[in-house]
């Protein structure tokens, strides 16, 4: 490895590198370099023959092996919750669950994975409390709202290497009630009324909200107190599927909800 300057490259500064021992005689640096590249490729042909996903990591360069994940049912049922409470700021033994965990913060990772679907969000930790590593807090953001309220889809699985480098989705979308699987059901953690009602609460301030009931459907509108803007209309079976069309509707158009940031 030679001299002091080119394995100081290695380290952050002010960092002594360790004492590296000396090669056995014969035995060159080029040599060492030449037997791990051989092996690194050995190893993946081997795997590719024996039908493995196996692979060398862009990122780090390590031999890492490919794999699918979905978010946490469980997670999920906590991700509603919050959203139910209108999904601010909670600290994570506080964020209830279904199945056998109480809180989110009995699931570890399953909870905070829900991040790779860019669902929650983490409180930045108060650089002056040098006792935490993290605050704890969490929040939904806008597309967790959203999903949370079956007004938009996620992919049903994302794909990593290692567990930790984030690849790309996989597989088709799916709205919330899917992403629970068999396990749970969405109405008996978020009632359809209550959900009807959470996904009109940001837009009450500056919208003036209608609903009605003909013989065949529900009919819910939208239009805005000050702006002169054109009226929101859905319909649906139900008071909750009308509201979610409108909610989609209110979203694509980008409409203000007058909430507080």
């Amino acid at each position: 490895m030679g001299s002091t300057e080119r394995q100081g490259g290695l380290f952050p500064s002010g960092e002594t590198p360790p004492t590296v021992p000396p090669l056995p005689a014969g035995l060159t640096p080029e040599m060492v370099a030449a037997a791990l590249e051989w092996e690194g490729r050995r190893t993946v042909a081997v795997a590719r023959s024996e039908g493995s996903r196996r692979e060398h990591c862009g990122a780090c360069g390590r031999s890492a092996t490919e794999y699918r994940r979905k978010p946490s049912g469980v997670a999920l049922t906590g991700l509603v919750w919050l959203v139910s409470k209108g999904g601010d700021w909670e600290h994570v033994d506080v964020i209830r669950v279904r199945g056998t965990k109480r809180t989110a913060s009995a699931l570890g990772g399953g909870w905070q994975r829900l991040q790779d679907w860019g669902l929650i969000e983490p409180k930045p930790r108060d650089p002056e409390d040098t006792g935490k590593t993290h605050s704890g807090m969490w929040r939904a953001t806008e597309l967790g709202r959203a999903f949370a309220l079956g007004l938009e889809t996620i992919p049903s699985h994302r794909r990593y290497l290692f567990g930790q480098h984030r690849v790309c989705p996989d597989a088709g979308d799916v709205l919330i009630g899917a992403a629970l699987g068999n396990r749970f059901d969405y109405t008996e953690i978020l009632p359809a009324s209550r959900a009807a009602d959470v996904i009109m609460a940001p837009y009450r301030r500056d919208w003036r909200l209608t609903v009605r009931r003909s013989a065949r459907e529900w009919v819910v509108s939208a239009r805005h107190r000050t702006e002169d803007a054109p009226r929101h209309q859905a319909s649906g079976g139900s008071r909750l599927e009308a509201v979610r069309k409108l909610g989609r509707l209110l979203r694509s158009a980008g409409a203000s909800t007058g909430a507080a940031g």
